[in-house]
């Protein structure tokens, strides 16, 4: 599966960094976020990249908090669904803006979870 991505880093709180696979055109209305299970990362994703691409989407894989390439904190409490949700959060507001949000959020597994 071939498409051309970007690599970022979304600092969501003074102690956690959300490491984020980003392709497409980011028109504000038109993104999606997918959302990786247990034990996966954002590659878990690379196959509906290219269908949700053609489709016009801005696409964002993160590796939820504790995988991938995002902080790993030490202490348990700091992996409940409210707190990686709260992550979530931050993401939507740095890619849509305060008032913005996703056209799409697909979860899988823990994933599933955190977009419920």
């Amino acid at each position: 599966v071939e498409f051309s991505a970007i690599h970022s880093f979304v600092d969501v709180s003074e102690t956690i960094t959300i490491h984020c696979v980003e392709a497409g055109e980011n028109k504000g209305d038109n993104i999606v976020i997918l959302l990786h299970g247990f034990p996966d990362f954002w590659y878990t994703w690379k196959r509906q990249y290219l269908s949700l691409l053609n489709e016009g989407y801005f696409v964002i894989t993160p590796d939820i908090r504790g995988f991938g390439g995002s902080s790993k904190p030490y202490d348990i409490k700091d992996y409940s669904a409210k707190t990686v949700s709260s992550d979530i959060e931050a993401l939507r507001i740095h890619y849509c803006g305060e008032d913005g949000k996703f056209a799409l959020i697909v979860g899988h597994d823990w994933g599933a979870i955190t977009t419920w």
